[in-house]
């Protein structure tokens, strides 16, 4: 059985209490470097849920939070690594490890703020005896179980998105080896187009010279020079000859 109680419930411990004020639907807010909640709990999971604000105006930076179990390891929780751009209410910010001992406990929880950051907002906290995550119901879209790590810089998150997918390598080699098989295909077919046609020039070139040349035009008058005709002087050509009367 879990026990949800909300950020304004008297059993957590603000710490200093004037650094944190109630901001409605119970939950509680906080804008001062090293302000902490603390809840004595008796089970063997924890859940803590709140509200990401949206960036907006002066505010350049977005809320972080450790939390502390029994003195253990602390656990860095950054709102930057989530979109902003938005409201995002109900969001786990912290849960405990599987293999916790049910008994009593202490966690800790402390804002950590920069200038020109916004508020820290706490909401609920969530406990309970049983040991698995899956059987607490979960008040948020997504649900990633934090660790202790180091805070993120923005050039890794960047990396993170721009890394592009591996190409299909099967599929470009396809295409290539297709587009080859293409190429041979049209050029052996250009070769025996132009090898056929070759031949048909050739053919034909051959069935002309077989033919004798034609001979010249038959020409059917003759020009001769006219024989001499014997006149009144002797043999005299036509030329000569007047056709005008003797005197």
């Amino acid at each position: 059985m879990s026990t949800t109680i909300l950020a304004s419930d008297p059993s957590i411990t603000y710490s200093p209490q004037n650094a944190w004020a109630p901001s409605g639907n119970g939950t509680m807010t906080t804008n001062n470097v090293g302000a902490s909640a603390q809840l004595t709990f008796n089970g063997a999971f924890v859940q803590v849920f709140g509200t990401i604000p949206p960036i907006s105006g002066n505010e350049t930076t977005c809320p972080v939070s450790i939390y502390t179990l029994d003195h253990a390891t602390s656990v860095v929780f950054n709102t930057s690594d989530f979109a902003n751009i938005r409201l995002i209410t109900n969001h786990i910010f912290y849960q405990s490890s599987l293999g916790l001992t049910s008994g009593n406990h202490s966690l800790v929880i402390t804002a950590i703020t920069t200038d020109n950051q916004a508020d820290f907002i706490l909401g609920t906290i969530v406990y309970s005896n049983v040991s698995v995550s899956t059987s607490v119901p979960s008040l948020s879209d997504s649900i990633p179980e934090p660790t202790p790590t180091s805070f993120p810089s923005s050039q890794t998150a960047l990396s993170a998105v721009d890394t592009p997918a591996h190409a299909p390598v099967g599929a470009i080699v396809g295409g290539v080896i297709a587009a080859l098989v293409v190429l041979v295909v049209a050029f052996m077919f250009y070769r025996l187009y132009r090898r056929r046609k070759m031949s048909i020039l050739a053919r034909a070139q051959d069935s002309v010279s077989d033919y004798p040349p034609s001979p010249g035009p038959f020409c059917l008058v003759c020009h001769q020079r006219p024989a001499p005709m014997e006149g009144r002087y002797g043999l005299e050509s036509p030329s000569s000859l007047s056709t005008f009367p003797p005197r």
